[in-house]
């Protein structure tokens, strides 16, 4: 019965370190993004409007204050860019860019205040070309 307990122990350690590392470097991924936005353009000035930024690329950043949504947006939809941040879903138009915008969360991370979101409230899409309200 002793040998049971421990392995339950263990294994609730050892979940706690697994979700507490993820959230630390979720975090340390968000203060890295802010800090480049804040730093340098977020890619090459665009020569074609058909240009496709890279997976993977910092495009830009999104913020709902009222519901407290705020988030990197980088290119891709991939387990690894929605873990880290609000992705950008290939194939639609650029932030930034004339065209509809689509973007990817997981519910449960940076877009969880989207669930309060009501008509009227601002939306700040900031991009290398300044920001925009919606």
């Amino acid at each position: 019965m002793r040998l049971g307990g421990s392995v339950l122990v263990i294994s609730g350690l050892t979940a706690l370190i697994w979700c507490g590392a993820s959230l630390v470097r979720t975090h340390l991924y968000q203060e890295r993004s802010s800090a480049a936005l804040d730093r340098k353009p977020l890619f090459e000035p665009i020569k074609t409007m058909d240009s496709v930024p890279k997976a993977g690329t910092l495009l830009g950043s999104i913020s709902i204050p009222r519901v407290r949504v705020s988030s990197a947006i980088v290119e891709g939809i991939d387990d690894h860019t929605l873990a880290l941040s609000v992705g950008h879903i290939p194939g639609t138009a650029v932030p930034g860019r004339e065209g509809n915008v689509a973007l990817a969360g997981h519910r449960d991370t940076f877009v969880r205040g989207l669930r309060n979101i009501r008509n009227r409230d601002e939306i700040l899409l900031t991009t290398s070309g300044g920001t925009h309200l919606y």
